[in-house]
């Protein structure tokens, strides 16, 4: 049964935490602008007709129905006035010109053609014959255009990968809603009557085809709330990968509802001159963004596929549960089962993680619009993925951080296997916003034992001789802290790192009383700490001292917490903010001011310059922004600068 702590028990209990969220909340908005107190921000809805049609048209080069050059050449050639009553003929007299021509723009004409008839068609069995003949003529232009070493770039060619994505995306909706895309035995016949048979898919993911649930068009979705669009015109179809909930790895989290940005090309290979065999490719883009070798078939290898990022992103976000950051701060009992080390893609074993840590009444969610800027840059896709890290900022920094330490300590020894992957791993990047920067800090001690010995005023010789066995392992779970020896480079964010004078204000004590432990956390810090005031039985300065960091009888439910941890004159923010960060790793500041750019000596709203500046940072850039300043576009530029300055560098 859960226990609640607090100011007193029963309704009186639950009056008092009532009003505390409320009047948290209505503190947190004053000082920090926020406007929320849900985790999520970025969503999906269902596109309309027009939109899924816009999804394929919003490139310059566009045009609805027929190009200029298709209609102006079957209006002036074709004997009937509409030539779109009799499409047989039409594609007849076109091949009959590029027979005599071997003019690959009559190929082009008539792939055009067909894919504007598909688009009017209102009988979809009629209109998948004319996808089919629009596949047919788009590949054998492109065939015809690779013997001629047409570049990718020629403007003709945007149209024909304009008319063969059109029909991939035709082709793929009529065998999905037909339950054919896992079916390899079947045939159709285009406008002329050539048979087509389907394979065998080719799948190139990053998991296991049989943990993909379904694909849908990203064309089906309109994404809400994000900042930008990572999307890149290409050859092919974007689609949705939704893998099935499942947890791929023992030291990382697989959220349910994970998604993999997709690409799907088909490839035509002619059996005879009236059968043809169809091979549609499912190609994860994490992976590779170009057309693989193996499939240059259908164009010139290298040439850049259809790319989205952000649609299928989005998708994951939109699925997460939706919850309320107050009840979280308040109830770290309630989320342990919640609390870890979080993929938002799967693994890749040669790209450099990048764990962003979030801040007190956050969640990972606030990460999204910096993931999605960044993800705008190739280079960045290539050599990096990003790691959340999600925890209950009610509960103590040292707590959290350990838990951390653990989990990636567990993920470089499950995932770190090989030469290749330990090279990548080894590279790791921190990110901290906030208390995520506190968290991060206590991860890159110069000396593991700094922070115990300034709290407690006692050496470490004198602890161990003086502890139990069992109460050194809890000392060293939770207070010793070795720098990990894998993570060369930290970015603080608007870090409190002489901690904050909110945390002081009479709402945040009240917030603290009512913040419900981990019962296991609350069993193991008396123990340690009475074993503590042994020590200092004679002291009294440094009795109260230990007093003032929590964990001592009643007081123990009241101050040992997240929020006590962030107060100026708490000995642990004291103690962390005087400690050295070890040499060899690299950290950066970026600094939010609500005023003005580059100006050293103000505020966020809730960190004061004074607290967040760090001597020794290689780099120092403050920016106009309140707190959530991981959120402006300045800081998601310098974490961009900073993350391609550490492949140079490394």
């Amino acid at each position: 049964m859960k226990k609640n702590f607090g100011v007193c028990g029963g309704a009186g209990y639950f009056r008092a935490r009532q009003f505390a969220m409320l009047a948290m909340a209505a503190a947190w908005l004053l000082l920090t602008s926020c406007t929320m107190f849900r985790s999520r921000e970025v969503t999906v809805g269902t596109a309309s007709a027009s939109e899924k049609h816009q999804y394929y048209h919003e490139d310059s080069f566009s045009r609805e129905g027929l190009s200029f050059e298709s209609e102006n050449f079957l209006r002036g050639n074709m004997e009937q006035d509409d030539f779109s009553k009799d499409p047989e003929d039409t594609l007849h007299r076109l091949n009959d010109y590029y027979e005599i021509s071997d003019d690959p723009k009559f190929l082009r004409i008539a792939a055009d053609f067909c894919n504007s008839s598909a688009a009017k068609e209102k009988d979809e069995e009629t209109a998948i014959r004319c996808h089919l003949s629009a596949l047919y003529y788009s590949c054998k232009a492109f065939f015809v255009l690779m013997g001629m070493d047409v570049s990718s770039y020629e403007f003709s060619s945007f149209r024909l990968i304009q008319i063969y994505n059109d029909s991939c995306c035709g082709i793929f909706k009529y065998l999905k809603s037909h339950e054919l895309l896992a079916n390899d035995s079947f045939g159709l016949s285009d406008l002329e009557g050539r048979r087509y048979f389907f394979e065998v898919p080719r799948y190139r993911l990053s998991v296991p085809v049989e943990s993909i649930e379904e694909f849908t068009l990203c064309s089906d979705y309109i994404v809400k709330a994000l900042m930008q669009k990572n999307r890149q015109s290409g050859l092919g179809v974007p689609l949705v990968g939704w893998v099935v909930p499942q947890q791929l790895h023992k030291s990382l989290k697989t959220p349910d509802g994970l998604t993999i940005p997709v690409t799907l090309t088909m490839e035509l290979t002619e059996s005879d001159s009236r059968n043809l065999k169809v091979k549609l490719n499912y190609l994860d883009t994490s992976l590779q963004e170009t057309i693989p070798m193996e499939l240059d078939s259908i164009t010139a290898e290298n040439w850049p596929l259809a790319l989205d990022f952000s649609t299928p992103l989005a998708c994951f976000l939109d699925s997460l549960p939706d919850r309320d950051l107050l009840s979280v701060m308040l109830e770290p009992d309630s989320q342990e089962d919640r609390s870890g080390l979080y993929l938002i893609e799967p693994y890749q074993p040669g790209k450099i993680p990048v764990v962003f840590i979030h801040g007190l009444l956050s969640s990972p969610n606030t990460w999204v619009q910096m993931i999605n800027s960044l993800k705008n840059n190739p280079v960045i896709r290539k050599r990096y993925q990003f790691w959340f890290y999600s925890y209950s900022s009610g509960a103590p920094v040292l707590a959290s951080a350990g838990n951390l330490r653990k989990a990636l300590l567990a993920a470089r020894e499950e995932l770190a296997t090989t030469p290749e992957t330990l090279a990548s791993f080894d590279k790791m990047v921190l990110v901290g916003h906030s208390m995520g920067g506190l968290v991060t800090r206590t991860l890159l001690q110069d000396d593991p034992h700094y922070i115990l010995e300034q709290v407690t005023h006692h050496t470490w010789d004198e602890l161990c001789s003086a502890l139990s066995p069992e109460e050194l392992e809890l000392a060293e779970d939770y207070a010793v802290l070795p720098a990990l020896p894998f993570v060369h480079r930290a970015v603080f964010m608007a870090v409190p790192h002489k901690g904050s004078e909110m945390a002081q204000m009479s709402i945040a004590r009240l917030g603290s009383r009512i913040v419900q432990l981990p019962q296991a956390l609350l069993d193991k810090v008396p123990v340690f700490f009475g074993m503590l005031l042994k020590l200092n039985e004679d002291d009294d300065e440094n009795v109260e001292r230990l007093r003032s960091i929590g964990g001592l009888g009643e007081d123990a439910r009241k101050t040992f917490t997240g929020l006590n941890d962030l107060d100026p004159d708490s000995s642990f923010i004291r103690a962390l903010g005087s400690s050295r960060i070890k040499e060899g790793v690299i950290y950066h500041s970026i600094i939010g001011d609500r005023e003005r750019a580059d100006h050293a000596g103000g505020s966020d709203g809730v960190v004061p310059y004074s607290s967040s500046h760090l001597d020794g940072a290689a780099s120092e850039v403050i920016v106009r922004s309140g707190h959530s300043v991981h959120r402006s576009p300045a800081a998601m530029r310098e974490l961009l600068r900073i993350l391609l300055l550490h492949l140079r560098e490394e």
